[in-house]
């Protein structure tokens, strides 16, 4: 427990998650929600974002877990990607100076 609030903690490079895990995660929204384009991992692999179909994110995210926006936070069941405090905050329910 951390400022009053109850977590779970996983670190996702040594726990990768695997292909159901992330499709329960992502329920009905694209893994492009999570994935990290602009990853120095990405950027060098030279591949076009757009030519990649949603069961390409997916496989790719657990090959590479570098390729997650990270934090993955879920809050009731809903799932917040990246490092947006404000939003995040907001779905925490406490405001963020």
């Amino acid at each position: 427990m951390q400022a009053g609030i109850q977590f779970d903690d996983r670190d996702f490079f040594r726990r990768r998650f695997n292909a159901e895990e992330l499709k329960d995660l992502l329920g009905d929204r694209s893994p492009r929600t999570i994935f990290n384009f602009k990853a120095a991992t990405f950027k060098k692999s030279g591949i076009d974002e757009a030519s990649l179909a949603d069961e390409d994110l997916t496989r790719m995210l657990v090959e590479e877990p570098r390729y997650f926006r990270r934090p993955i936070v879920v809050v009731d069941g809903k799932m917040h990607a990246g490092t947006n405090a404000k939003k995040l905050g907001q779905e925490l329910g406490f405001e963020l100076a």
